[in-house]
């Protein structure tokens, strides 16, 4: 482990033959508070040129905010970051991105109506004179696609028409048609798949060889340790450690992540076979995906749904909920079956259907409330027939449950927008678990969750099923799907293709998951 303030030396000197180690990027006690409370504090280490440097740390340990730093999103209250040896003087993302900072985040930011090279450009166009110059910009932008693997898609196609996959790799051709020498990348692999994921990692590794020096942020530590030169690992703001690699074990890294030793949920997990039905699903259709879809989930069952990105997963478990209306088909809720399937009447119900969310922004939270607020208003509003609200009751659900899932927040009277993405995420499912449903649709629950977080997300879905709460898990990991789920279904094409009860491997559902 490097001293602070020390340049941390990755190769000696037999390995770069004699020649000085370039230095792409270095940071010197930087620090960063929000009203108050600290971000980031006394950050101090640097990267070399043409290396990957993983960083790793639970929701809410600074590794955002550190990359918006860097990439000029956010100034430091104290510190220095140099570029190539040079001093950043402005904290600004047209500054960062003239000094060879790029970087691509979390959430996409394409624009859907418009075309890939539009996208690519937008902002800061080719010219002729005073007018666009779009040959040269779809010319240029093909080449950047090419780079990517993305070869076979036209500079001209609308962003609406392709993949997440497909979209992602955009936004890194985006970064490199700007010539960034630094590429940071916020979960690049967070709505992949894993055959994407091990796509994209090959790109990466391949930017390396060509010089490029990458910032990789995931909570995937296989991802990490497969990829990465060196790993940085941060925890509540403060540098914990800068290493190599392959001195570092993966027990290692989540130890140092959490600051204690996280134990993995040993899930029992049940035969289903002589269960009743508490959910049926009889030939449900939902435009424009789904067509016939049937399957049966059992009294206190996890039951997974694999499949690749687009498989129409999500489709389907909105139109069970009733976020989208099934235009055919039937649902039964412990014999019961219901003519208007709606969130209203899911919530409603003496059978208790709750769905947490893929898209935790746009459906799950109400952005310009507080943490608690969030919490408690499906709990207020599917509990109370009139009357006056109990604060005080309403307060207990809301500390029994951001203390469960280990919200970290300043108080629960925290606005839900200032949380990272991974404690937004619990909040959304802090919110249904108070509604104590008897039915809890997870879609990606664990998408963005740090190891400690994911640890406990999978003990209180083991907790709930041993309860008699019947679980329907999505997920794209298809390694926590064989942890927990008792029976995995595999869908491809919006179609309900394959059914595993007995050997659930993350190989057979792969196979299963690809179209011939």
């Amino acid at each position: 482990m490097p001293k602070k303030n020390q340049k941390y030396v990755y190769k000696n000197e037999e390995e770069t033959n004699g020649g000085d180690i370039v230095v792409a990027l270095e940071l010197k006690d930087v620090s960063k508070s929000f009203a108050g409370i600290h971000a980031l504090k006394d950050i101090t280490f640097s990267v070399e040129a043409g290396q990957i440097c993983s960083i790793v740390g639970e929701n809410g340990a600074g590794k955002s905010t550190l990359m918006r730093v860097i990439a000029g999103a956010h100034a430091p209250d104290t510190g220095t970051v140099k570029i190539c040896g040079k001093q950043m003087t402005e904290f600004t993302p047209s500054y960062a991105q003239a000094s060879g900072v790029g970087i691509v985040y979390q959430e996409l930011s394409l624009i859907p109506e418009m075309s890939v090279y539009e996208n690519i450009y937008l902002g800061h166009p080719i010219l002729r004179g005073i007018l666009y110059d779009h040959k040269a910009m779809a010319e240029k932008c093909r080449e950047a696609l090419g780079e990517v693997g993305l070869g076979n898609i036209s500079p001209h196609s609308m962003i609406k028409d392709l993949s997440v996959a497909q979209q992602q790799l955009v936004e890194i051709a985006r970064v490199l048609v700007a010539e960034a020498s630094i590429l940071i990348m916020d979960e690049p692999t967070s709505s992949l798949s894993e055959q994407d994921s091990s796509r994209l990692l090959r790109l990466l590794t391949e930017l390396k060889d060509k010089g490029k020096t990458i910032l990789y942020i995931s909570h995937r530590l296989n991802e990490v340790q497969q990829i990465s030169d060196t790993i940085v690992v941060l925890r509540d703001g403060n540098f914990i450690e800068h290493n190599l690699a392959k001195n570092l074990k993966h027990r290692e890294i989540i130890e140092m992540m959490v600051g204690k030793a996280v134990d993995r949920v040993d899930h029992m997990k049940k035969d289903t076979t002589g269960l009743p039905a508490i959910l049926s699903v009889q030939n449900l259709c939902v435009k424009p995906r789904i067509k016939n879809a049937s399957f049966e989930l059992k009294k206190g069952e996890v039951l997974g749904f694999a499949g690749l990105v687009g498989a129409g997963r999500s489709e389907l478990m909105r139109g069970v909920f009733g976020v989208d209306k099934p235009t055919g088909g039937s649902l039964v809720l412990n014999g019961k079956k219901i003519r208007h399937i709606t969130p209203a009447a899911m919530l409603k119900n003496e059978t208790r259907l709750c769905l947490v969310p893929e898209n935790r922004k746009e459906e799950g939270l109400i952005f310009g409330k507080s943490v608690g607020e969030n919490i408690a208003i499906t709990y207020r509003n599917f509990n109370y027939k009139g009357g006056l609200i109990k604060k005080g009751l309403e307060d207990d659900v809301v500390r029994e449950y951001s203390g469960k899932l280990q919200i970290k927040c300043s108080s629960t009277d925290q606005c839900v927008e200032d949380l990272s993405g991974g404690n937004q995420q619990k909040v959304v499912l802090a919110k249904m678990l108070s509604t104590k449903p008897d039915i809890l649709i997870l879609d990606e629950p664990t998408r963005g969750i740090d190891v400690g977080a994911k640890a406990e997300i999978h003990k209180i879905i083991s907790q709930l099923s041993k309860e008699g709460v019947s679980i329907i898990l999505v997920s794209s990991e298809l390694s926590e799907l064989a942890l927990l789920c008792d029976r995995v279904l595999v869908m491809s094409d919006g179609k309900i293709v394959a059914e595993m009860d007995r050997e659930i491997t993350e190989s057979a559902m792969l196979k299963e998951a690809i179209p011939c």
